[in-house]
């Protein structure tokens, strides 16, 4: 049987839980939890036993007591450790919101918002520049309206690397819009956090790379949930629209439209406005 098995194993009884549930605020001796769980002190040894089997309890003696405490590491290799990567990322950003909102003291209701915004663009050059103007400083194609330091002296930087931080620094001020959740170099890059919207907000913005005949296809997809203004579903279609341009001036031209150069919108994202 593998360490999981055997944890599931002995969670898998309803008076072991309860067991469990008691340990998660401190460790307790064997005559509380009898106490506690109102259980016979022989079944309460009998179960511990399980548990200290399946490595979720561990005992330490002090003086002629004897603790048990929960081992939260074995817990989490069983069940949120299970999961992959991006997943884990995900889930405890999720139950991140959950214990925001429910710690809301206010009686006024929450007004749960879901963000959707797929975009795509088409840019004249190999993956691989294109997945460096993603990562590393993304200063000179990321910039003003879309900043939360809206300063001269801002650079913003996607750390290539999972857990790295997407992050504006200013001399004496920074702000996280997220942490990188995939990676894999020049093929796809994404970002879990709040990625701009602030508050009881979570989500992810994904961009994969995809080869087409000597030209790189991006495809741009960001998913939100949250409590946040109805209205950001329309300005963040209209702002990655628009950075997504000003990378592709970039990565094509070597024009700068972000905070490091002209920090406005590109050219020819005004045009395709006044035909649309």
């Amino acid at each position: 049987m593998s360490d999981r098995d055997a944890v599931w194993q002995a969670l898998s009884h309803r008076e072991r839980r309860r067991i469990i549930d008691l340990l998660r605020s401190e460790p307790r001796t064997t005559g509380a939890i009898v106490e506690a769980t109102g259980l016979d002190r022989f079944v309460v040894q009998r179960h511990l036993g399980v548990l200290r089997r399946a490595g979720l309890v561990l005992v330490s003696a002090q003086g002629r007591e004897r603790h048990n405490a929960l081992n939260a590491s074995a817990l989490y290799q069983a069940t949120i450790g299970w999961l992959r990567p991006i997943d884990r990322r995900y889930t405890a950003a999720l139950d991140g919101l959950r214990s925001q909102l429910e710690s809301n003291d206010e009686e006024t209701p929450v007004d749960i918002q879901r963000l959707h915004v797929n975009q795509r663009i088409d840019i004249d050059a190999e993956p691989r520049r294109c997945f460096d103007a993603l990562t590393g400083d993304i200063s000179p194609w990321w910039g003003s309206p879309y900043l939360m330091i809206d300063r001269p002296d801002t650079r913003i930087t996607a750390e290539a690397s999972l857990g790295g931080l997407v992050c504006e620094r200013a001399e004496d001020e920074q702000s996280v819009w997220g942490t990188i959740s995939e990676l894999a170099p020049n093929r796809c890059v994404a970002w879990t956090g709040r990625i701009g919207l602030g508050g009881a907000v979570t989500g992810t913005v994904r961009f994969t790379l995809t080869e087409q005949a000597g030209r790189t296809r991006i495809d741009l997809e960001h998913e939100s949930i949250g409590a946040f203004d109805p209205e950001s579903q329309h300005s963040y279609n209209s702002g990655w629209r628009d950075l997504l341009h000003r990378m592709k001036a970039l990565v094509e031209d070597g024009e700068s439209y972000g905070i490091a150069g002209k920090n406005t919108q590109p050219p020819s994202l005004e045009v395709l406005g006044s035909e649309s």
